[in-house]
């Protein structure tokens, strides 16, 4: 009997490539699902009101909110208008946000990283620093854009982290290697999440 594997979807990002909109997830992405998880990565087109959520959380396996180039809409969260220059993705996000909810409250595995996370404390009714590095006592997360690509992505600081082991009231402490990019960080973490990083 052939294996079926679990489908993860990987909501996209909307991109304007002349003449023409496009949807696109970020190949490390749709490798990390596939080869490292095993799974079927299943891309989700900034659709919006389009989708069906009890249809589609009914299908998926588990979420992967994945990073981006854009941050999360100010609208979104109350928070201030951004920054001239500052990339957003309206549609990805009118997207995310409900699906976030709608997946949290069926139980479908939520994955998010770098936007991701983002999506998700805003989706929970969390707001966003747009600028952290001008925070007092907080680290800079941007990344050298000068810099070669394998440095923008190696380790750019340790970070603690637990990491929860299913059916098991025990939490192992480990400490890794993480790189950043964006400026905006949680402000602060929404009451639902716990925080498992400290820097």
């Amino acid at each position: 009997m052939k294996r079926v594997r679990p489908i993860v979807g990987l909501p996209a990002c909307e991109k304007f490539i002349p003449p023409n909109p496009f949807y696109a997830v970020g190949e490390k992405y749709i490798r990390a699902v596939a080869e490292g998880a095993g799974a079927l990565p299943f891309m989700l087109p900034p659709l919006a009101d389009w989708y069906n959520l009890e249809d589609l959380r009914a299908r998926l396996d588990g979420l992967f909110l994945t990073g981006s180039p854009s941050n999360v809409d100010p609208d979104r969260y109350g928070g201030p208008a951004a920054r001239e220059g500052t990339l957003h993705d309206p549609a990805r996000d009118a997207t995310t946000l409900p699906l976030i909810r709608a997946a949290l409250e069926s139980g479908v595995p939520v994955l998010a990283v770098c936007r991701g996370i983002q999506e998700l404390n805003v989706a929970l009714g969390g707001t966003l620093h747009q600028n952290v590095q001008e925070v007092p006592g907080r680290f800079d997360h941007r990344e050298d854009k000068s810099a070669p690509i394998d440095e923008q992505y190696g380790p750019a600081h340790d970070v603690e982290h637990l990491v929860y082991v299913l059916c098991r009231d025990l939490f192992m402490e480990q400490v890794a290697h993480a790189v950043d990019e964006h400026p905006a960080r949680l402000s602060p973490m929404q009451r639902d999440l716990k925080h498992v990083r400290l820097e």
